[in-house]
């Protein structure tokens, strides 16, 4: 899927090294859930084969879908979690 015309992250640099395939899998969701890549466990071989983290030919099931999104959306959370502390982003801490 694409991103909309025009859309661009606060902050639009790549992560640096290999933070930036974290970067790539945290942005696999973005707007509220409006945009999801990973709907599909045939949409998650896709990536993780494209991203050199699966072989060919190797099986995706809906429990490895349901568990990838989790693993995202907690590592979501805990960056959150970490620029609130750091006052980076006040605006997006769910406590105040």
């Amino acid at each position: 899927m694409q991103r909309p015309s025009g859309w661009e992250p606060k902050d639009a640099s790549p992560a640096p090294g290999s933070l930036e395939l974290v970067q790539a899998f945290l942005n696999t969701s973005f707007g509220r859930g409006w945009h999801e890549e990973l709907r599909t466990p045939e949409q998650l071989y896709t990536w993780l084969v494209n991203h050199e983290l699966l072989l060919q030919n190797e099986p995706v099931t809906e429990g490895d879908l349901r568990r990838t999104r989790s693993m995202r959306d907690a590592l979501r959370l805990l960056l959150s979690v970490q620029s609130c502390v750091e006052g980076r982003t006040p605006h997006h801490c769910f406590w105040q």
